[in-house]
């Protein structure tokens, strides 16, 4: 009969289970002596680094570990340790990473042992490594579908524009059209009117005459029969403008001085009681300003420009009109403005103030048509006719012409 005592059996039973779990753990588990040897180790050790019983039992595990051996005495404690990873070499050479906890046994109290758990990582290692690809594929991705994504953006803001572009020049296409056909229909009104005003200009030459004749007996004055002839020379040359609407052409052209139209035309005004009771504040070089117009149409722009700044000042408490030429500093162009004291125009009404037929004056004051006949003069001379208005402030008319 066995006399082993129960204690001794129960503990040879707990070391056998101990074997038993030990020997299938997926891990290698070493037991490593006080000299850090190697005592036992199970058979996953032996698979994992390739060595067979005979070569790994017994031998140093500093010797076939050495990064690991150098992690376990760094550990060495009265406490167990894990969580590490170290680098070690198996039979064939290759160098595998494994992770590495580290337990104490004593077994009396002069000498203990440690048990050593390794786990492979090659396979954590490879997936860490694809999910690092996959990562760096996807931000890629990520940053191709932002380009696609802004260049798209980009693709479609420029069709929007593109699109509002073209709806824009529809839209000045067909009021162009619009302002075109009004002018014809307008070209085709003027060479009647102009017909008639030349036959009122005929009997205003009879009148003419007939005053020369009161002006040889003494009985009226000899300047107010020059204005009568200026007035008559105007009325002739319009008529004759009016005429040439109906039939487009080019206007004879002929070099004169600027500021001599300037001073006639506002006498005109003045004789005729349209700027009468009105300062008119004219800036003027002592030189000519030769240009080489027609004069019957440089009247036209002026009369038209300063007889708008008359309407514009009626009512205001401070009324003047300002007429200025100069010389560009070129020398190829004479600029002229005109300019009032008026209360300027709205920023939505600037836009259409040369549109035909479009007026801010009362029915009876205006038709809409001085403007866009002014400014396809200006057109005709090579300028544009440009306006500049403050509200409260008054209105500035300015275009230049071509030197003589």
């Amino acid at each position: 009969m066995d006399e082993t005592p129960s204690w001794s059996r129960a503990t040879l039973r707990r070391a056998d289970f101990a074997r038993r779990v030990v020997g299938v753990m997926s891990e290698a588990v070493l037991v490593v002596n006080a000299e850090l040897n190697i005592v036992t180790a199970n058979d996953f050790a032996f698979s994992l680094f390739g060595y067979s019983r005979e070569h790994l039992v017994g031998a140093s595990f500093a010797n076939l570990f050495p990064q690991a051996a150098m992690w376990l005495v760094s550990k060495l404690g009265p406490t167990d340790v894990a969580g590490d990873e170290v680098a070690c070499e198996r039979a064939d050479g290759q160098t595998i990473p494994l992770a590495i906890a580290l337990s104490i046994l004593p077994e009396d109290k002069s000498k203990r042992s440690y048990v050593v758990v390794l786990r492979d990582l090659t396979a954590v290692h490879r997936l860490a490594a694809q999910l690092s690809t996959a990562k760096a594929e996807l931000t890629e991705r990520a940053s191709d579908l932002a380009i696609e994504v802004d260049r798209r953006r980009q693709v479609e803001k420029e069709l929007r524009e593109a699109k509002d572009g073209v709806e824009r020049r529809l839209e000045e296409t067909r009021r162009q059209l619009l302002r075109t056909e009004r002018l014809a229909t307008l070209g085709t009104l003027a060479g009647g009117v102009g017909h008639e005003l030349k036959n009122v200009a005929m009997i205003q030459q009879l009148c003419v005459d007939e005053a020369r004749d009161l002006v040889d007996d003494g009985t009226l004055d000899r300047e107010f029969l020059r204005q009568l002839e200026a007035v008559d020379e105007h009325l002739v040359n319009h008529a004759n403008r009016l005429l040439n609407l109906a039939r487009p052409g080019p206007d004879y052209a002929e070099p004169m001085d600027l500021r001599a139209v300037i001073m006639d035309t506002l006498e005109i005004l003045d004789g005729s009681g349209r700027t009468k009771y009105i300062p008119i504040r004219t800036k003027l070089p002592d030189t000519p300003l030769m240009v080489r117009v027609n004069r019957a149409r440089i009247e036209q722009i002026l009369i038209n420009l300063v007889g708008n700044a008359v309407d514009a000042i009626a009512g205001q408490e401070e009324q003047q009109i300002r007429v200025m030429a100069a010389l560009s500093a070129d020398g190829e162009r004479v600029a002229c403005e005109v300019g009032d004291t008026g209360p300027g125009i709205a920023p939505d009404k600037l836009e259409c103030i040369f549109d035909p037929f479009f007026t801010t004056k009362p029915p009876d004051r205006g038709t809409g048509l001085g403007l866009p006949v002014v400014r396809q003069i200006v057109a005709s001379y090579g300028s544009e006719l440009s306006v500049y208005s403050v509200v409260g402030m008054g209105t500035v008319f300015s275009f230049d012409l071509p030197t003589a």
